[in-house]
Order: structure tokens, then C-alpha cells, then sequence
């Protein structure tokens, strides 16, 4: 914790090293500027290839920040990085020169082809925008304009807060599940985000038909293979891995014990 003089010298020092535009962006963002922690990121990108994105494909990111997201990437990913803040456009710039980063409104932002996946997590402000003839709350302009950025097929996988499925106003659920299918969603301990600087209840998304195909490639239930899709990411989201034999071994056994409460049998049997 810094002292009163302390955390003067470091008021006086940032002001030295910025310019009056950077440190105004910088006092704009300091409120709502929280980085999705990475045992989330890597989560998400291990559902994207379940689920079938390739490797090489083209991504968005609108709220790029400074490259977390891009940092976990697959490495031949292409990504759109939008970022409204000078300052961490720049640095993503920096660390990931071969992405096309600009920093630029998202309301600006134009495509010249549509996407094969969404992932991010979108900022959060006391703002109203309006995208094909609706009115929505910043967040869900973000899911909205990001939705129509996607090729058929493609898929969105954007942290949310749970306001997106619970609030009375269904809008911006009306609105995504009249352009796509809905694969489903895994809430978020509230402490998720907590190494981040905030405490908040999120939520991450999942798709069915691609879940249903899967289910039957694998002669499995639908329900069996929902609910182990949906345990194994929330395991993810908790800290667990399979990097590793240890790590694997640990977590599939915890996926067996929950699977087994709910009556589903071991997806793994097979390999024993």
C-alpha cells in the first residue's frame, strides 16, 4: 500500500509520462478496465476448438485491451483487436505486431468479412447505443454488433455478467436468439475475477447443435454430453487442468464423482 507521498511521487510521475489525452483516457478506464483472468481465457479457447473453430481462424476481440486474449491464442490464429483506450492499443500493438489492432471506437468498427469466432469480454459503461434499429446498454451493444460480425456458422464466446441472462428486459436475448442458436452457458464462482481487482458474477456461453452432433459421433446421450461439457468447463474455470498426467487424472476423476451424482456414467469407461 502506498504512502500519501508515495502515492503523490506516482500521481506526479504518470502525468510526466503521459500525454494530457493518455492520462484522461487512463482516469476514464480505471473503474472498469478488468482483464479476464487466464485460467478463463484458456477455457474458452479450449471450447472453441471443441467445438470446432479451426486453429488459423480469423477472430474479433472488440475491448481488446492490451492482448490478453491474444497472448493465449493459438499461434495461428488471426485476430481483429478493437480497443477504445490509446494507451492499450498501443501496448497490444507492441506485443502482437502481426494482429490488426485498432484503436478506435467499436461503433466504428467495420469489417470487410465476416468472422469465424467472438471472444472477449466486453466493457461495461453507463451508455445507450444503436445498432440495426434497437437501443441497447453498452455490454449488450458489444454482444449484439459482435453477433452480426460472424460468418454462418460461426461462433461467440463472450464473458458476460449473469445481468445478461437474468435481467426482466429480454431485448438482447430476444435480439441473439433471433440471429443464432444458443449453445449454452457456465456461471462463473463469483471470485473468478477476483486476482482481476473485481468481484462479479459472470457467465460463459456453449452452442447445441454442434454439442448434439458431437453427442452422437460419440454414441452418447445429449444430456450426458451437455453435462459434461458443462462440468468440465466449470472445472476449467476453478483452476483445474489436464496438461499434465497428474492434472488430468485429478480432473477426471472429479468430472466422474459430479457426472455420477446426476446418474450419468463415466465418459472415459471406454479407455479403461
Amino acid at each position: 500500500m502506498l504512502s500519501v507521498e508515495g502515492e503523490r511521487l506516482y500521481r506526479c510521475e504518470v502525468r510526466r509520462l503521459l500525454t494530457p489525452e493518455e492520462n484522461a483516457g487512463a482516469r476514464r478506464t480505471v473503474f472498469n478496465a478488468f482483464y479476464t483472468s487466464p485460467t478463463v481465457v484458456s477455457a474458452i479457447y479450449r471450447a472453441l476448438k471443441r467445438l470446432g473453430v479451426p486453429e488459423d481462424a480469423t477472430v474479433l476481440e472488440p475491448g481488446c485491451g492490451p492482448g490478453g486474449f491474444l497472448r493465449l491464442a493459438p499461434e495461428a490464429m488471426r485476430f481483429i483487436g478493437v480497443e477504445l483506450d490509446s494507451l492499450s492499443g498501443r501496448i497490444a500493438r507492441a506485443l502482437h505486431p502481426r494482429h490488426d489492432i485498432r484503436i478506435e471506437d467499436f461503433r466504428d468498427t467495420r469489417l470487410l468479412e465476416a468472422v469465424d469466432a467472438v471472444v472477449g469480454n466486453p466493457p461495461f459503461a453507463d451508455l445507450r447505443r444503436e445498432h440495426a434499429g434497437e437501443r441497447f446498454s453498452l455490454h449488450d451493444y458489444f454482444l449484439a454488433k459482435s453477433l452480426d460480425a460472424l460468418r454462418p456458422g460461426g461462433i461467440l464466446a463472450l464473458v458476460t455478467t449473469h445481468h445478461t441472462l437474468d435481467k426482466r428486459n429480454a431485448r438482447v436475448r430476444d435480439y441473439l436468439a433471433g440471429k443464432a442458436d444458443f449453445l449454452g452457458a457456465i456461471r462463473l464462482p463469483s471470485d473468478a475475477f477476483a486476482r482481476q481487482g473485481t468481484r462479479v458474477v459472470a457467465d460463459i456461453a456453449i452452442c447445441v447443435p454442434v454439442v448434439r452432433r458431437e453427442a452422437r459421433a460419440q454414441g452418447r446421450t445429449f444430456r450426458a454430453h451437455l453435462a459434461h461439457l458443462v462440468i468440465h468447463g466449470t472445472l476449467h474455470a476453478q483452476g483445474y487442468d489436464h496438461q499434465r498426467p497428474g492434472q488430468a487424472r485429478a480432473m477426471e476423476t472429479r468430472e466422474v464423482e459430479l457426472l455420477a451424482r446426476l446418474r450419468i456414467p463415466s465418459p472415459y469407461d471406454d479407455r479403461r
